[in-house]
């Protein structure tokens, strides 16, 4: 699950991390960015000429690690949900585009998962609100940037979207891996069929909600 970001990504993960104990009845592991960033961060490190290398090559490293050990406790499935995955919205605000450097980004994905086929899974989102959303992200997290009509004339001339990113990341992970994409407007009334490409029918019939 790859996000994309501001697409109720966080919802999703928090739901599912909320049961894991009934994933876990029905032998499913799950790895959200709570597992996930922390590997990263420890993972070993090697000379690189670049920081890109260094991350690709950690992100390899945890992500292997997430399958040997779901492999060990006999997963039959293993979900894997971080948008930190497709990049950083700081880079759309730092002039380098949406999501531009998804073959890099997702290389050490492709890396760990050693040939296999995966289910990708993503919500897509208008233009117009995902830019404002993804803005204010930044905001809060980064740094501030004036909104001015040059940052405006950028946004709305971006020729990288939705379509040009979902082709890159089929081609960067493995062949044979499958897509299946919803629409972040229409996440409310269709959850139960989102849930429906993570979990089997009878996995979401014990799922407990979140709180409001």
């Amino acid at each position: 699950h790859l996000g994309a970001h501001k697409t109720a990504s966080t919802y999703l993960q928090s739901l599912l991390e909320t049961n894991i104990v009934p994933l876990e009845r029905h032998q499913i592991g799950f790895a959200c960015p709570k597992t996930l960033r922390p590997m990263f961060g420890i993972a070993p490190r090697r000379k690189f000429c670049t920081a890109r290398a260094a991350r690709t090559d950690a992100r390899a490293w945890g992500i292997r690690r997430v399958i040997d050990t779901a492999h060990d406790l006999q997963r039959k499935r293993l979900i894997i949900s971080e948008e930190q995955l497709l990049g950083s919205l700081r880079q759309l605000f730092s002039g380098k585009g949406l999501y531009r450097e998804i073959a890099s980004e997702l290389s050490g994905v492709a890396s760990a998962l050693q040939g296999q086929p995966v289910t990708v899974m993503m919500a897509l989102r208008s233009y117009d609100t995902f830019l404002i959303s993804a803005y204010g992200q930044v905001l809060t997290g980064w740094k501030y940037i004036r909104f001015t009509q040059d940052l405006r004339n950028y946004l709305l001339n971006q020729s990288h979207g939705w379509p040009e990113i979902v082709t890159e990341i089929m081609q960067a992970l493995p062949k044979g891996s499958t897509l299946k994409l919803w629409q972040y407007e229409r996440f409310r009334s269709a959850e139960q069929d989102v849930l429906g490409a993570f979990l089997d029918e009878d996995v979401i019939d014990e799922l407990r909600p979140l709180h409001k």
